[in-house]
């Protein structure tokens, strides 16, 4: 029995190639959720991806490389998320040190 149902919600988690954000966006997959795995490293995104998905055996984790210090990759970030997981409202989640202190809601960032 599981404590939570995240099918239908969808998460933005960046700093999610290893660590903590790694394990949140495993957890959420498994509960039902589709999740963007997002690192400034490709490479690391699309292995974390592979990885979860394999887990899974369904395509719910999708790569998208950016370093959320830049305004302007945190942005297309958003965009690519939205054309991924449009038909879902998505909640973002920041799992690394540096950021530009932006709050995503689903359509667009919030700077604070």
């Amino acid at each position: 029995m599981s404590l939570f149902n995240l099918k239908n919600k969808s998460f933005l988690i960046t700093g999610s190639s290893r660590g903590i954000g790694k394990s949140i966006a495993l957890h959420a997959a498994k509960e039902g959720a589709k999740v963007i795995i997002s690192s400034r490293k490709i490479d690391a995104c699309n292995a974390t991806a592979d990885e979860i998905n394999t887990l899974i055996g369904q395509e719910v984790a999708f790569p998208i490389a950016a370093n959320i210090g830049d305004e302007s990759q945190m942005h297309s970030l958003v965009d690519e998320t939205n054309k991924l997981l449009r038909e879902n409202r998505c909640f973002g989640l920041q799992c690394s040190y540096k950021s530009i202190y932006g709050i995503y809601d689903g359509y667009s960032i919030r700077f604070i």
